[in-house]
């Protein structure tokens, strides 16, 4: 014999059968109108492609793949290895990388290229003073 269903199985967590209770979303700083839930977006998966590994451990990466990662015929790229993964990546976009990490620690109003300058300068004084 199954048992009928509580209030607390027959909703997942977070949402109420009243209105009293607020949806989570509405928890999470989201306004939405009583009884009104916002368009759940369909889930996109990765694209993802089937490849084999040919002779000499040759993969054909996909021309639809090679456009979105602005790779072409003959360029150069990095591989590295994550665990059991083995990850493809352009120059550009390790390049692209490097620059969200370093603007993550730049602080605002404060110009990186005249602070090496002025360090450069410094280094030259300090030098010829040495001589």
């Amino acid at each position: 014999m199954s048992k009928k269903p509580t209030k607390e199985t027959r909703y997942p967590r977070g949402f109420a059968e009243s209105t009293e209770q607020k949806p989570f979303a509405a928890s999470s700083g989201l306004e939405i109108a009583p009884g009104k839930f916002p368009p759940l977006e369909p889930y996109k998966p990765a694209p993802r492609v089937r490849a084999k590994v040919g002779p000499g451990g040759r993969i054909v990466i996909p021309a639809a793949f090679r456009a979105a990662a602005d790779m072409e015929e003959g360029a150069d790229v990095w591989l590295t290895l994550e665990g059991k993964e083995v990850r493809v990546i352009t120059p550009l976009a390790m390049a692209r990388r490097a620059q969200e990490s370093c603007m993550k620690l730049a602080v605002p109003g404060v110009s990186v290229v005249d602070e090496l300058i002025a360090d450069r300068i410094a280094e030259d004084l300090a030098e010829s003073q040495d001589d």
